[in-house]
Parts: structure tokens; C-alpha cells; sequence
């Protein structure tokens, strides 16, 4: 068999010598591709399009904002307001884009549009349990075709500390190693051992997978290997068990002897 790494195959190797006579010797190995692959998960926000056209030339949005149950907790508080379009857009007027904390007009919030043009977010400084509503007013956004986004009022309420778990962990300081927490193979939240107490609060209720970065150049990110440079890929410990967040509970972990491959425990914090 013969590495080719135009079809991006996963390599390993050893860069020492080794004696076939050594009995006692014991490799460990860890797989990498040479080149990082792009992360494809897209954003997916809720199914709630507002459409307008013109002739042929559709122009719609949708938003991420549940509107099923107005009276019902169902926006993060972790989150900020995507509205994502289906065209490019060329003419963007954030004045007209108002949110609204019950009757009161919510001075925080920060408008932008992305550099792809294709969306905007709005970034708020959300109290908890409370109710919003975001007007999207007309002619807030139009494409190149000058067709204009339908104006719309979204109305909805905002989670409680109450509604979320909390996951705390017992490390060994050390500022090489960076915490990622993951969900559904997503990374949520990362950090680095600087303190012995290391906490992510405001989780959402759920299965998440711990890992931890042995991070040697310290740029906050896992980085490849080369075969033709003879560099190793930094290695990623998993905490094997999954993590059980629960609304208003906690779990502490204690992962002190975690990197030096013992069984770490969990402990329900309530």
C-alpha cells in the first residue's frame, strides 16, 4: 500500500528508529490528515421564510427564532439573531431593523451585516425570561435587482438560568492544555487550564463529549502534522464517557489525572 496524500488518506508514523528485537518497546501512534479539512456544519435556523419577488427573481430570509409559542421560553440566551437570505445583499439599513423588550426599545443591540453579504446578526445583551419582539421594517434589506425583503414582526421569549446545566472541572494548570466542549460534534465551548477550576456555565440541556488539546504552539487551535517535515500532529485526548447536562443541575468532573491516562469521575451537583 502506498500513502497518497492528494486523496486525503489519514497517515501515522513513528519517527525513530526501531529495533524488531525490542520486545519492550510500546508505540503509540496518532492518525492525522496532512490537510485540515474545512468544517461544513451549517447554520440552520428555523423553517419561517419571508418571501418577496419580483419577477422571476426571488428574494426571502429566514431567521433563527422560534414564534411557535410566543409564551414559551425557546431563545437561547447564549445566542444572537441570524438573518440569513437566500440572495446577496446590496443595500442593508440597520435603522430600519428594531428590537423591542416588551414595550421598550433595546438600545444594546449590535446590528451587522456579514461579509458574505448573505447575513445579518444581531448581537444583544438578552435578560433572561423576558419577552422581545424583532420588527424587520420595510425596505430593511433589498439585493442588486433592487428587490426589496418583506417586512416582518417576530415575537418571542427569552430562556432562564434555571433552563440550563452547568459542567465544572478539576484540572492541573497548565497553559498548554485547551478544554473543548462539544455537543452533537459541535465545538461549544473551549478553554484554557490557567486556574486548577475551570467552569461552562449556561449549558443547554443535553449529551456533550470533553476532549482535551495538547496545544504546543498555544494558538488556540489543533494543528496537523507534515510526514515530509517529520512533524507529529498535536494530540487530542477524549474523555470517553459522554456528559449528561440537566436543566438546573451541575456536574463536576475532576480530570486532574486525566492527561496521564486515569479513570477520571463525575459528581452531580445540584
Amino acid at each position: 500500500m502506498r500513502y497518497d496524500s492528494s486523496q486525503a488518506e489519514k497517515i501515522a508514523f513513528y519517527q525513530n528508529s526501531v529495533q524488531p528485537s525490542d520486545s519492550q518497546l510500546f508505540i503509540e501512534l496518532y492518525t492525522f490528515l496532512e490537510k485540515n479539512k474545512k468544517d461544513t456544519a451549517a447554520f440552520t435556523p428555523f423553517k419561517r421564510p419571508s418571501s418577496s419577488s419580483k419577477g422571476n427573481i426571488p428574494f426571502s430570509y429566514t431567521v433563527n427564532i422560534d414564534t411557535t409559542q410566543v409564551i414559551k421560553r425557546t431563545f437561547d440566551i447564549n445566542d444572537s439573531i441570524w438573518i440569513v437570505f437566500t440572495d446577496s445583499v446590496a443595500q442593508f439599513d440597520d435603522t430600519k431593523i428594531r428590537l423591542f423588550q416588551d414595550e421598550n426599545y433595546d438600545a444594546t443591540s449590535i446590528i451587522k451585516l456579514d461579509t458574505g453579504l448573505q447575513k445579518a446578526f444581531i448581537k444583544v445583551e438578552w435578560q433572561q425570561d423576558a419577552l422581545y419582539s424583532l420588527q424587520l421594517q420595510k425596505n430593511f434589506a433589498q439585493n442588486k435587482s433592487n428587490v426589496q425583503a418583506k417586512a416582518d414582526t417576530f415575537r418571542f421569549k427569552t430562556k432562564k438560568e434555571s433552563d440550563y446545566g452547568y459542567l465544572q472541572l478539576s484540572v492541573n494548570i497548565n497553559k498548554k492544555h485547551l478544554y473543548m466542549l462539544y455537543k452533537d460534534n459541535k465545538l461549544i465551548r473551549s478553554q484554557i487550564a490557567i486556574d486548577t477550576l475551570i467552569t461552562f456555565s449556561l449549558l443547554t440541556p443535553g449529551d456533550y463529549q470533553l476532549s482535551v488539546l495538547q496545544d504546543e504552539n498555544e494558538n488556540g487551535k489543533w494543528d496537523s502534522g507534515n510526514l515530509l517535515l517529520a512533524k507529529q500532529p498535536e494530540v487530542v485526548r477524549r474523555f470517553q464517557e459522554q456528559i449528561k447536562i440537566k436543566a438546573n443541575w451541575g456536574n463536576k468532573l475532576n480530570l486532574q489525572n486525566f492527561n496521564e491516562k486515569k479513570k477520571s469521575t463525575v459528581t452531580n451537583l445540584k
